[in-house]
C-alpha cells in the first residue's frame, strides 16, 4: 500500500493546517480580550477556512521540497517542514500586502500560525507516520548486503529511525556465512541465501554497507540491483562519512564526484549567530531555572552540612581554564572517600579509569542521585553561558588530563568552540558510551555545527533527561 503513502501524507498537512487555524484564531480572539485598544478582530474560523489558496501553497512548497516522496531522517524532516511552513506564510503576507486584501485577512492570525505551524506540523507529522507504518502503509523492505558487524549496526541505525519506515527483509550474504539468521536489537532476521535477482521482487532498497564488501564486489552487485529497485543506499564507514553541511558535485567532464565539506563554526558570522543564540536562550530559561536551583539548594543542605554548589576546574575554548559551577551532589569529604575506594576496589577502579565515573557512586547523597538523574545539578552552569565561559550546546566539559590522554589531534576541534551544559554525548547514551565515542562526538559536532542541530540537541535532551538515559 505504498501508494496511498503520499495522499495520506497530505491529508496529515491538511488536518494540521487547519488546526493549528483554530489555535491561531483563538489567540488571536484572545488578544481583543487582553488588550481592547488593539483592532478588533471580526473573523471567524469558517471564514478563514474558506481561504483555500492558503493550505494550497503549503502543500505545494511542502511537496516542492520533497517532503512527500523522500525519505528523511526525522531531524531532516522537522527542519524541512518548519522551512516549508515559514516559506509558505511569507509567499501568504506577500499576496495579501500586494493584493491589499489587509483588510480581510488578519496578518496577526498569520503569525500566530507561524509561530503554532512550526511546531505542530514536525510533531503530528512524524506521529501520523507512526501510525500509517503500523498499518502498512508506505513501509519499505530494505536488504542489507553483508552479514557482519558493521551490516548490524548499519541495520540497527536504520531500523532505529522511525520515520524511513523501512522493514528489514534479512541479510544477503557477499562473503562465507554459516549463520542462518542474525539478530538486531533482540530481533532475528534470516539470512538470504536465494539469487539477488529474485529476492527483489518484494524489496524497495538494497543496501551496501563500506567494509562488508570490496569494491569489485559492489559494483558487481550493484549492477544487477539497480535494474530491480527503486533505491541502492550505501553506508559508508562512520570516519569517513560526509558530513551533514557536506555539497556533492559532479564533474562530467571525468566522470568523478566531488565532497565538498567545510568547517561551520571556523566562521565568524557562525561563532556570532551561536553566541547570541546561547545569551537569547539563557534568558528565557533562567527565571524557570533558578526556581529549581534555589530548591534544590535548600534539599542539600538540610541532608548534609557543605555549600550546595562548588566550582570544578575544566579546559574551556582555546585551552583556558575555567570554573564550571555545579549543584554538589556528593557529601563533602567525597575526595578522601574516593581515595579509599579506589585503593580497595579495583574493579572500581578500572571503572574510573576508564570513564571517570562510578555507577553506583557510595560518595553520592540520595538528594545528589536524584539531581543527577534530573541533570538538575548541571542547571547552575547557564550563569557560565552568561559568562562567556560555556555554551548551551557543545562538546562535555573536560579535566586536561582527559584532553593530553584521550583526544589528541581531536584536541584542536574541542579547543575551538566553549563546552556546553549539553551536547551529543549527552542524548547519544550519555554515560553508557565509551571515551572514544564520546570524542567522535565532540570532533564531528564543530564539523556540522548549525544552530537548528542546536536545537536538536535540547529537545533531545529533554527527552533523555525524561527518559533519565544513560545518566549516574
Amino acid at each position: 500500500m505504498r501508494w496511498l503513502f503520499t495522499p495520506a501524507l497530505i491529508l496529515i498537512d491538511l488536518l494540521t493546517y487547519y488546526i493549528v487555524l483554530e489555535f491561531a484564531v483563538i489567540s488571536r480572539t484572545l488578544v481583543d480580550v487582553l488588550f481592547p485598544e488593539v483592532t478588533r478582530f471580526n473573523f471567524s474560523f469558517t471564514y478563514f477556512a474558506g481561504l483555500w489558496w492558503v493550505p494550497v501553497i503549503l502543500i505545494a512548497v511542502t511537496a516542492y521540497k520533497g517532503l512527500y516522496t523522500r525519505r528523511l531522517t526525522t531531524f531532516d524532516e522537522s527542519r524541512g517542514l518548519i522551512s516549508a511552513v515559514t516559506f509558505s506564510l511569507i509567499l501568504v503576507f506577500a499576496i495579501v500586502s500586494v493584493g491589499r486584501m489587509t483588510d480581510s485577512v488578519s496578518r496577526l492570525t498569520l503569525v500566530f500560525m507561524w509561530v503554532y505551524g512550526i511546531i505542530l506540523f514536525p510533531v503530528i507529522r512524524r506521529f501520523g507516520k507512526r501510525f500509517l507504518f503500523s498499518l502498512g502503509i508506505g513501509t519499505e523492505k530494505i536488504i542489507i548486503a553483508g552479514t557482519g558487524a558493521a551490516a548490524e549496526d548499519a541495520a540497527a541505525a536504520l531500523l532505529a529511525e522511525k520515520s524511513y519506515g523501512y522493514e528489514l527483509k534479512g541479510f544477503y550474504p557477499v562473503a562465507d556465512c554459516t549463520a542462518e539468521r542474525i539478530s538486531v536489537k533482540g530481533v532475528s532476521y534470516p539470512v538470504l541465501r536465494d539469487d539477488i535477482e529474485t529476492l527483489l521482487d518484494d524489496a524497495a532498497a538494497v543496501v551496501f554497507v563500506e567494509g562488508e564488501t570490496g569494491h569489485d564486489e559492489i559494483t558487481a552487485l550493484t549492477t544487477s540491483v539497480r535494474r530491480r529497485v527503486g533505491k541502492i543506499i550505501t553506508v559508508p564507514e562512520p570516519d569517513r562519512a560526509a558530513m551533514m553541511n557536506s555539497e556533492f558535485h559532479y564533474l562530467f567532464n571525468n566522470r568523478l564526484f566531488v565532497l565538498k565539506s567545510k568547517n561551520n563554526l571556523a566562521s565568524t558570522a557562525n561563532k556570532i549567530a551561536k553566541r547570541l543564540f546561547d545569551i537569547i536562550f539563557t534568558l528565557f530559561v533562567l527565571p524557570f531555572a533558578g526556581l529549581i536551583i534555589i530548591t534544590a539548594a535548600i534539599a542539600i543542605r538540610i541532608e548534609s552540612k557543605g555549600s550546595p554548589f562548588y566550582s570544578h576546574k575544566r579546559i574551556g575554548r582555546g585551552g583556558k581554564i575555567i570554573g564550571v559551577l555545579k549543584m554538589r551532589s556528593m557529601y563533602k569529604d567525597a575526595d578522601e572517600r574516593l581515595k579509599e575506594i579506589l585503593a580497595s576496589d579495583p574493579v572500581k577502579k578500572a571503572e574510573w579509569d576508564t570513564s571517570f565515573k562510578l555507577k553506583d557512586d557510595p560518595r553520592v547523597t540520595k538528594v545528589g542521585r536524584f539531581i543527577r538523574k534530573t541533570s538538575i545539578d548541571e542547571m547552575p552552569q547557564f550563569i557560565n553561558v552568561l559568562k562567556g565561559d560555556m555554551s548551551v550546546v557543545g562538546p562535555r566539559p573536560i579535566i586536561k588530563t582527559e584532553l593530553d590522554e584521550y583526544y589528541g589531534k581531536d584536541g584542536e576541534y574541542y579547543c575551538m568552540v566553549r563546552p556546553g551544559i549539553t551536547g551529543l554525548w549527552q542524548v547519544s547514551g550519555r554515560s553508557d558510551t565509551d571515551y572514544p565515542f564520546r570524542v567522535g562526538l565532540d570532533s564531528w559536532y564543530v564539523m556540522n555545527w548549525s544552530i537548528w542541530l542546536d536545537i536538536m540537541i535540547i529537545l533531545k535532551t529533554v527527552k533523555a533527561v525524561i527518559k533519565k538515559e544513560g545518566a549516574y
